[in-house]
């Protein structure tokens, strides 16, 4: 497993691991304390790794963990 979360993106990974549900950019904004230009950027950063995928549910973007991002949160527990 070569992919890696930068430093900077970690905290956005763990709060969209610990929620464990597709969650929307919003959510992630509330639960990291981030506005949401941050959010999103983090988010492209993160799908660029392949730890993560979103897709649009109406107007609302939606994140969850992909397989890697799964095996990378698990390996750092």
């Amino acid at each position: 497993l070569t992919a890696n979360a930068p430093k900077q993106t970690k905290s956005t990974l763990e709060t969209i691991s610990t929620l464990d549900t597709p969650v929307s950019l919003t959510t992630i904004t509330e639960s990291v304390d981030i506005s949401k230009s941050t959010a999103s950027r983090h988010v492209k950063h993160l799908e660029r790794q392949d730890l993560v995928k979103s897709e649009m549910h109406g107007k609302t973007k939606v994140v969850d963990l992909t397989t890697t991002g799964h095996l990378l949160v698990s390996r750092a527990q």
